[in-house]
């Protein structure tokens, strides 16, 4: 240690230059533990002195920490896409998409569903005709135009409605059967009509 009111001095060779973490410059470290903050890198270069590199672990940790941070940004801009695009994407094909178009995918979706799952109905005329009526009824009601209900055997779909894009309501011969009562039929209808109104299965189908 130096005395009071004296000047140290060491040889150029055992200095060494270091950085702390947060530190805005350089640091001169002295043999004898003592610190010398320098101007900036250019002073430790004037000295001939290169800041103490950061370990291979440090490295390794601030380059996870950046894979981490662009992952998690990553992250974020998908979420944000699935949050606020997809649903724009949804109301602009909701609010343009082709009648025409739309009609023809509900029917596609209707065939494959036949090919598939459903089967032909064996509900007799009588029944189903007063239910078709009621069904045109609301529909005009609701202003959906072109609205069409088909009588299905429900097949792995069991008592069901399905609402369909192009304004296609199926209905199965278990679910008249099981509610036997044309009110909770009628209320049922009314649900899908719903649906259509929204255009809710069109939308699911953008989403998807």
């Amino acid at each position: 240690q130096a005395a009071v009111g004296e000047v140290a001095r060491h040889p150029l060779a055992a200095l060494a230059g270091a950085t702390p973490a947060g530190a805005p410059r350089p640091v001169l470290v002295l043999p004898d533990g003592g610190q010398v903050v320098l101007a900036g890198s250019g002073a430790a270069a004037a000295l001939g002195i290169a800041a103490a590199r950061a370990s291979l672990g440090e490295r390794g940790g601030r380059s996870r920490a950046a894979a981490a941070a662009c992952l998690a940004g990553l992250v974020a801009m998908i979420a944000a896409a699935f949050i606020w695009l997809v649903p724009a994407v949804e109301s602009l094909v909701k609010q343009h998409l082709p009648w025409r178009v739309e009609l023809r995918l509900g029917l596609e979706v209707l065939h494959a569903l036949d090919r598939t799952t459903l089967r032909q109905t064996e509900l007799a005329e009588d029944v189903r005709r007063p239910i078709a009526r009621r069904f045109d009824a609301m529909a005009k009601a609701a202003g959906l135009r072109g609205a069409r209900l088909e009588f299905r055997g429900g097949g792995t779909l069991g008592a069901n409605a399905v609402a369909l894009p192009g304004r296609i309501v199926v209905v199965t011969d278990e679910l008249v059967r099981l509610l036997a009562d044309d009110a909770l039929i009628d209320a049922v209808i009314a649900h899908e009509l719903g649906h259509l109104h929204h255009r809710h299965t069109l939308g699911r189908i953008v989403a998807e």
